[in-house]
């Protein structure tokens, strides 16, 4: 045996035999690039991974590492970084650089996560783990900057995921996320978040300038954004879908590229104190089919534009009477506006009761945005009667209009109001 390889067996061995005599707990130090004692996290790994050494251990780590860390069915285990050791990816990208699984209260603190450019995440917390970030900044990974799988749980508290191809947050299959005392923050990569397949995120971030959607939720998730911002992504700013749920408390969703949220497919999302505002393609909060539900879209986003109707009802019944004869027309046509703040040239209106139904009598429908209300927009309804109309007319009307906020009272309205 080569003296430098048995130096380093006698002192590993002395040290088990230390930890061994006194407890069940160890502070190891890990100096990279050192050519004595630990050089590497994954020699400290080793001996920590000894029946009887069973913690809290805590390895304390300097310099810069290159190396793919693998912690696996290790518990109460805490990874701090001395005056900014990083850790860098060797595999070309393959694997994860810091990949922990089976391990409950696995602590990652100040270090800089190095991904490589192939399909490994930064870090990743995966089957069933428990997973404790601060401070740390995970970049350059060819997928997820922090990957959080398989029912693990996380917390998140100050760190900086930027600059990897992925999203920088990756959650999948029932995994949870929470904030910490610090809001962190997600930039510069594919995604800003991705949560999907019945995952849960209750976080504040600053999520800003990735390539694509700033958040996407999907596949039955749950998102809670206490606090923070999304802002200047390539595409939308938050995009909920497939039956998955998001909250918005203050929250500012700004300047993006597409829609500052855009909800569909069974989806709901709730403002609260939000501020969304000055997004791209025209509306800043975006309802499309197939039932998208919201709350606050019209009242809580600071006076941002959207199309959702925030739980109106999708149709309703009025009653026009003689008030709304057609001054202009005569004494044969009845004619109302009603105001529901929706533009859309989609709308339908049937005949339901009347006091003096008869034979020829038609109706029709069609946007508009009279000066009554200031230019706001709903539906205008006009109704030919065969005849003059009767002064105690009652005529009942079921009338729909696409994206219809709310239905106001019929009230007259004329050419000149600008029906």
């Amino acid at each position: 045996m080569r003296a430098s390889n048995l130096k380093r067996y006698v002192c590993a061995s002395a040290l088990l035999l230390l930890i061994e005599s006194t407890a069940h707990a160890a502070t190891l130090s890990v100096n990279c690039g050192s050519t004595s004692g630990f050089n590497s996290i994954g020699a400290a790994l080793k001996v920590l991974q000894a029946p009887q050494v069973s913690g809290p251990n805590t390895i304390s780590v300097s310099g810069a590492c290159h190396e793919n860390v693998t912690i696996q069915r290790m518990d109460r285990l805490t990874l701090t970084a001395v005056n900014g050791a990083s850790v860098s990816d060797a595999s070309g990208g393959n694997l994860d650089v810091i990949a922990i699984s089976d391990s409950r209260d696995v602590s990652i603190n100040g270090f800089t996560v190095n991904g490589g450019s192939g399909n490994g995440n930064g870090v990743s917390c995966n089957d069933f783990s428990t997973c404790r970030l601060s401070g740390n900044v995970i970049q350059g990974a060819g997928s997820g900057g922090f990957a959080v799988f398989s029912q693990s749980q996380a917390t998140l508290d100050g760190d900086t995921l930027q600059n990897n191809a992925g999203a920088g947050l990756l959650m999948r299959s029932g995994s949870k996320v929470r904030g910490g005392l610090r809001p962190f923050t997600s930039r510069g990569n594919g995604q800003g978040i991705n949560i999907g397949r019945q995952a849960f995120a209750f976080i504040e971030a600053v999520i800003q300038s990735n390539v694509d959607q700033g958040v996407v939720v999907q596949f039955q998730s749950t998102l809670e954004l206490n606090g923070g911002s999304i802002s200047g992504n390539g595409s939308v700013g938050a995009h909920v879908r497939e039956g998955s749920v998001a909250r918005f408390t203050t929250v500012t969703i700004s300047g993006n590229a597409g829609a500052g949220v855009l909800v569909h497919d069974l989806s709901m999302v709730t403002f609260n104190g939000a501020t969304v505002t000055g997004n791209g393609g025209g509306t800043d909060v975006v309802c499309n089919p197939q039932f998208a539900a919201t709350r606050g879209a019209t009242t809580d986003i600071g006076g941002g534009s959207t199309n959702c109707a925030d739980g109106a009802p999708s149709s309703a019944n009025v009653v026009l009477t003689s008030a709304h004869i057609s001054g202009d027309q005569g004494s044969s046509v009845l004619r109302a506006f009603i105001l529901t703040d929706s533009a859309d040239p989609i709308c339908f209106v049937t005949f339901n009761e009347s006091n003096s139904a008869g034979a020829g009598e038609s109706v029709f429908c069609g946007a508009r945005a009279p000066s009554l209300y200031s230019g706001r927009p709903g539906v205008m309804i006009t109704v030919f009667f065969p005849g003059p109309v009767a002064s105690n007319v009652l005529l009942s009307l079921n009338v729909q209009q696409n994206g219809a906020k709310a239905y106001g009272q019929p009230v007259a309205c004329t050419p000149a109001d600008g029906c």
